[in-house]
């Protein structure tokens, strides 16, 4: 499942003594984006990634809470399974 926004969770474990995760890299961060510019985001930078972020985690919510309806509605009826 792709959402836009998230990255794609591939693999995670426990490997000697060490934890990993394993993901899809989806460019480079706001930290080093920040870096980039010399330090400096614009007030319009700023609300134009605030917005994407906030309209993206609603996406994600609401495709969960369909999935959770889908799977109850399975579970509570099996015929429509």
């Amino acid at each position: 499942m792709m959402i836009v926004g998230f990255p794609l969770y591939i693999d995670s474990g426990i490997e000697n003594d060490f934890n990993y995760l394993i993901m899809e890299y989806l460019g480079p961060s706001l930290d080093d984006i920040r870096e980039y510019l010399q330090k400096k985001f614009s007030l319009k930078t700023l609300l134009m990634s605030g917005i994407q972020m906030v309209r993206n985690l609603i996406r994600y919510k609401e495709l969960n809470n369909f999935i959770d309806i889908l799977i109850f509605i399975g579970i509570s009826n099996p015929q429509i399974i």
